[in-house]
């Protein structure tokens, strides 16, 4: 870890992200109640969330020319939180605000940005090369 009130970089990919941190809120409890997901069980609960596609779509088939042809009859927006995150960062790039990066006394926590996160890390190890803005905050004190 950067020691604290050092200058840290401003852009990084998902998986410098992903190594920095070693803390998260988002790791869901276990349905007993006595444990918590792993850093490793939330990453990848994460990329198949952010993999999802925003919309769901709803098709027909009609038969034209003696062939059926698909076509979209209904879109509604997917409820999973994160969903659609991938493709839009592989089509446009990364447009959104900062995720922050939380140095605190028991190690380094990402306040948030989990899906955009590992989206990135996904193209990167996919060969798309995708940067996150990040701000850091300490905590230590």
């Amino acid at each position: 870890m950067q020691t604290p009130g050092t200058q840290f970089k401003l852009f990084y990919s998902g998986s410098e992200l992903k190594s920095m941190v070693n803390l998260s809120g988002d790791r869901r409890q276990s349905k007993d109640g006595n444990s918590r997901e792993t850093m490793d069980q939330m990453w990848s609960r994460k990329s198949t969330e952010a993999a999802e596609p925003a919309m769901h779509k709803d098709y027909q088939i009609n038969w034209e020319g003696g062939r059926g042809v698909r076509s979209t009859v209904n879109e509604t927006p997917n409820s999973t939180h994160g969903a659609g995150i991938k493709d839009s960062l592989a089509s446009k790039g990364y447009d959104g605000s900062p995720v922050t990066v939380l140095h605190q006394k028991q190690g380094t926590r990402l306040g948030d940005g989990h899906h955009r996160v590992q989206a990135a890390a996904d193209l990167e190890s996919e060969g798309q090369e995708t940067f996150v803005p990040a701000l850091h905050y300490d905590q230590t004190k």
